[in-house]
């Protein structure tokens, strides 16, 4: 099984991704594929309902509203059913809503990601299962779910219902419902139904992208 590990949670940037944790007594990582940590405070932002110049955001009092924003600016500026026209929206949201900074970095992290389940689609193929705890907007779930085959699987963890519900909209606009779903709530409250539903069986990937207190707990699940 491959472990990410890319960064540290709500930290991250905007916490975009807010990737996964995961627990099934055969998770044993492997190997790591790692980025390094974007953690930087968000700026405010002043968006002008009649500005159509760039994509909506709110201020950073604000970030439910930010988060909705995104998903209207997704909807809107990206082309159903495809993946890299979803994360090239979500990047330019981003990317304006910080200005720029942390761009670099932010590709760096994707490109780990990248490679991480390319590896994964050359081992196991239609086999694959991934897991990831955290799944923000959707932003990683949908960056992996493009590179895994028909048939591979991959089950994102999400415990605050709003982030889950746009992140299921995000996945659902980008074509990937076959092989990425979304489940509401903490690890060890969705595992049992996970299980049920896919078997016991040993991931090959798990992405740990929430908070950093709960990757033990949640790994020894």
């Amino acid at each position: 099984m491959i472990s990410l590990k890319p960064f540290s949670g709500a930290a991250t940037r905007a916490l975009r991704s807010r990737s996964f944790h995961a627990g099934a007594g055969a998770f044993s990582p492997l190997s790591a594929a790692r980025a390094s940590a974007i953690s930087r405070p968000a700026p405010p932002v002043r968006w002008d309902s009649n500005d159509a110049a760039r994509p909506p955001s709110a201020t950073s009092d604000f970030n439910e509203l930010r988060e909705r924003s995104l998903l209207r600016h997704v909807i809107s500026s990206s082309t159903e059913g495809d993946p890299a026209s979803v994360l090239d929206a979500m990047d330019v949201f981003w990317d304006t809503y910080f200005n720029g900074a942390g761009t670099a970095e932010w590709k760096l992290r994707s490109q780990a990601i990248d490679r991480a389940v390319e590896e994964v689609h050359a081992k196991r193929g239609p086999e694959a299962y991934v897991m990831e705890l955290g799944t923000y907007c959707g932003y990683t779930a949908v960056r992996m779910g493009r590179l895994l085959p028909p048939g591979a699987k991959l089950v994102s963890v999400e415990i605050e219902p709003l982030f889950a519900a746009i992140a299921s909209t995000v996945v659902e606009h980008a074509g990937l419902r076959d092989r990425v779903e979304v489940r509401i709530g903490s690890v060890a409250d969705r595992l049992p139904s996970i299980q049920a539903k896919h078997g016991a069986r040993p991931l090959d990937a798990v992405l740990l992208d929430h908070s950093i207190k709960d990757f033990l707990p949640d790994l020894r699940l």
